[in-house]
């Protein structure tokens, strides 16, 4: 049960930084927050908008999950994620499920890591373009908020790359470790 909230949350996660990029670069653009605004101050607007919102945000997760991790491991950590994925191979011919439940952890992880950094890109750059009307200050606040969710995106595809790192590094020491058991047995066996 505790996965199957991870997951959804996460999901959810990655839909609302995507909602709130594509908010700010649509609202820089058509400047339509205060019709926004005003329907908020109804009774009814979170009784019929607040299920839809939460299923779009869901849509919208699950698709940028999935783009990035489709985009990212084309340009990004090549070799350490496609050595991760090619791990699974491995982990289902040792049939070992504490490490099989690790993996799949990882692997969520991953893409949850990979999917938010496209939602962080985008409210920077929604940021930004919400700024440059505004004053000088405000434009200096949108320029920050901008180098921010670079920061955090950049942040995130770390943080997954070091993961799919010791997670690699990991399974070399168990397949090194079973090809010392196996000689083991191979020498007794003799």
């Amino acid at each position: 049960m505790k996965k199957v909230i991870e997951e959804f949350t996460g999901t959810i996660g990655v839909g609302c930084l995507l909602s709130l990029g594509l908010f700010l670069l649509t609202d820089s653009m058509f400047r339509y927050w205060d019709i926004i605004e005003g329907l908020m101050k109804t009774n009814s607007w979170v009784v019929l908008i607040s299920v839809p919102i939460l299923i779009i945000n869901y849509i919208f997760g699950l698709i940028t999950i999935e783009f990035g991790d489709l985009i990212f491991p084309k340009f990004y950590a090549k070799e350490i994620q496609q050595k991760f994925d090619d791990n699974f191979i491995r982990i289902v011919s040792i049939n070992n499920d504490p490490l099989t439940s690790k993996y799949n952890e990882l692997y969520q992880n991953k893409k949850i890591l990979n999917g938010s950094s496209i939602g962080l890109v985008l409210i920077g750059i929604g940021v930004v373009l919400e700024g440059l009307p505004l004053n000088f200050g405000f434009r200096i606040i949108g320029f920050i908020g901008f180098i921010g969710s670079i920061v955090l995106a950049i942040i995130n595809l770390n943080i997954s790359k070091i993961l799919q790192s010791r997670f690699n590094l990991q399974m070399e020491k168990i397949e090194q470790k079973m090809r010392i058991e196996e000689g083991k047995q191979t020498d007794s066996n003799a």
